[in-house]
């Protein structure tokens, strides 16, 4: 269920976020609370998901900060000629499923993935922000 503050029609929708000088503090303190729960993933290797599974290459590659080189994010898969076509084969199956659904399912199942993007809004910034770079204003 898509929390009420969130629009639900796009017409409705904002194209930017915008954050009240009063709030700078508060939303800094979150943001250093979300930190601390993606801090102990920082580094950890992570699969591509192909198909649904999980998938490891032979030669991961470091995915370090630009702006704080020291802070590894995460250790990613760089995929071989033979998992791309995997990929490629696994999105268009997908695609045929996607395009048999009823429309009011999938919207059903975007509104579930806003829901939970907008649920952990602050981890997910904090981790891609580059955890722990984020300027103070």
């Amino acid at each position: 269920m898509i929390p009420p503050s969130m629009p639900t029609d796009v017409r409705q929708a904002r194209p930017h976020a915008t954050v009240q000088r009063d709030r700078l503090d508060d939303l800094q303190l979150e943001l250093d609370h979300a930190l601390e729960a993606v801090r102990p993933r920082l580094g950890a290797t992570h699969p591509m998901y192909i198909g649904g599974r999980a998938v490891t290459a032979d030669t991961p590659f470091e995915d370090r900060s630009p702006i704080d080189t020291p802070l590894l994010p995460g250790r990613f898969q760089s995929a071989a000629p033979g998992a791309v076509d995997d990929a490629a084969a696994a999105a268009q199956e997908a695609a045929v499923a996607w395009r048999a659904t009823r429309w009011s399912d999938r919207v059903e199942v975007l509104r579930r993935l806003a829901a939970l993007i907008h649920a952990n809004r602050l981890e997910l910034s904090r981790h891609w922000w580059n955890a722990g770079s984020f300027a103070r204003m």
